[in-house]
Order: structure tokens, then C-alpha cells, then sequence
């Protein structure tokens, strides 16, 4: 994922309190990315899907 679909993640994130986000550095300079949401909630992604929090896609109210 690039650095402004994570953003616009961990923004869509940032209301919940259950959320992490953890950043790792590999020893070639490269970083792996985890986010994990809250149990039982779901999430729009930035292209407009919709996750629930065992990552499978899902429908979102739009309520």
C-alpha cells in the first residue's frame, strides 16, 4: 500500500479505540505496515470498499 492509502486508512481509523497501527524497519531498509480494527467493527477503504475486521470485504451502511 502506498503512504497516502495508509493515511487515508489510519484516518478513516482514527475513531476507534481499539485500533493498531505497527510499523516495522526490515534489515534492507524497507517497512512492513499492520493495521488491525477494532473486533466486530467495519471500515471504508480509501477505493471506496468496505472491510470488516477479519479483513474480508463486506457491505457498509451508508446511513
Amino acid at each position: 500500500m502506498n503512504k497516502i492509502t495508509v493515511t487515508a486508512l489510519l484516518l478513516a481509523l482514527s475513531g476507534c479505540t481499539h485500533t493498531t497501527y505497527t510499523e516495522a524497519t526490515r534489515a534492507d531498509g524497507s517497512t512492513v505496515k499492520h493495521i488491525a480494527i477494532a473486533p466486530g467493527t467495519k471500515i471504508t477503504t480509501a477505493a471506496g470498499g468496505c472491510i470488516d475486521s477479519t479483513s474480508r470485504e463486506t457491505t457498509c451502511s451508508t446511513n
